[in-house]
C-alpha cells in the first residue's frame, strides 16, 4: 500500500494537447527582466533587432519582422503580396489558412474581412502537397476582368491537418518553378517549419529556399512565450 501511494505521489502530468502549452523557464524570465530594450518604432530596440536579424539569417532571407502571432504574420504576408484589390490566393483545402485563422469559406476569413483577398482551394493530398496541374489550371490572370487575379500561392510545412507531414523538397522546387513561370510568389505558413528542418536533417534556410516569404512561430516547438517571425526580401519586409 505504501509503495502504491509513493508511486502516485511521483506521478507527473504531461500535457500534450499542443506544442504551444509551455511556460517560460526561469532563465527566460531572468533574460526578459534584464535584457536591453528601446523604442522599436525608431529601430532602437537592440534585442528585437538582434532577434529579427538572427531569424532572417536562419531562414535564408534578407530581412524579418517580429509579430505577436502566426495569424498576424500570415495576414501581413498575404496583404503585402496581394496589393491589388482583385487579388486571389491559391491554398490547400486542408490548410490552416483556409480552415482556421477566422477562416472557413473565403468570404468569412480574416483575409477577406481585413485584406479583401479571396481564397481558391486546391485539393490537399495525404502528404500535405497538392497537384501542381490542378494548381496551375486555377491560375487567373489580371487581364480577365471577370475573375480575381491570382497573386500568391500558399503552402503549409509541416502540414497540421495532414498529420504533421513534411513537404517533399523536390515538390517545393517544382512548385516554385511553375509559379515563377507565371510571376506568382509563394508564401509558406511555416508555423512548425523547424520540425520539417529537423526531420529532413537540413538547415532551415534550405527548407525555405523555394518560397519567397515564410512565417514561423516561436511559441510552438521552440518553446518561446509568444510571437512569430515573418521573413522575406528586404523590400517586402519594409513594405
Amino acid at each position: 500500500m505504501f509503495q502504491i501511494l509513493f508511486c502516485l505521489l511521483q506521478i507527473r502530468t504531461v500535457d500534450i494537447r499542443s506544442d504551444t502549452i509551455s511556460k517560460p523557464t526561469m532563465e527566460m524570465k531572468n533574460y526578459m527582466f534584464n535584457c536591453e530594450v528601446g523604442d522599436d518604432v525608431y529601430l532602437e530596440d537592440p534585442t528585437c533587432k538582434e532577434l529579427q536579424e538572427k531569424a532572417a539569417k536562419l531562414a535564408g532571407k534578407e530581412a524579418a519582422i517580429f509579430v505577436p502571432s502566426g495569424t498576424m504574420g500570415n495576414l501581413i504576408a498575404i496583404m503585402t503580396h496581394c496589393d491589388r484589390r482583385d487579388s486571389e490566393i491559391i491554398v490547400g483545402d486542408c490548410s490552416h489558412i483556409m480552415l482556421w485563422e477566422q477562416g472557413g469559406a473565403s468570404q468569412t476569413s480574416v483575409y477577406s474581412q481585413i485584406g479583401r483577398v479571396l481564397m481558391r482551394g486546391v485539393t490537399n493530398q495525404k502528404d500535405g502537397t497538392f497537384d501542381l496541374d490542378e494548381m496551375e489550371a486555377k491560375f487567373s490572370t489580371a487581364d480577365n476582368i471577370h475573375c480575381a487575379s491570382t497573386s500568391l500561392v500558399c503552402v503549409e510545412n509541416t502540414h497540421n491537418y495532414c498529420g504533421g507531414t513534411v513537404l517533399p523538397m523536390q515538390w517545393l522546387r517544382e512548385l516554385k518553378a511553375r509559379c515563377q513561370e507565371h510571376n506568382i510568389p509563394v508564401h509558406m505558413d511555416g508555423a512548425r517549419v523547424f520540425n520539417a528542418a529537423s526531420y529532413l536533417g537540413l538547415p532551415l534556410a534550405e527548407v525555405c529556399a523555394s518560397v519567397d516569404t515564410v512565417m514561423f512561430c516561436l511559441s510552438k516547438g521552440l518553446g518561446a512565450p509568444v510571437g512569430s517571425i515573418l521573413a522575406g526580401p528586404e523590400e517586402f519586409i519594409q513594405k
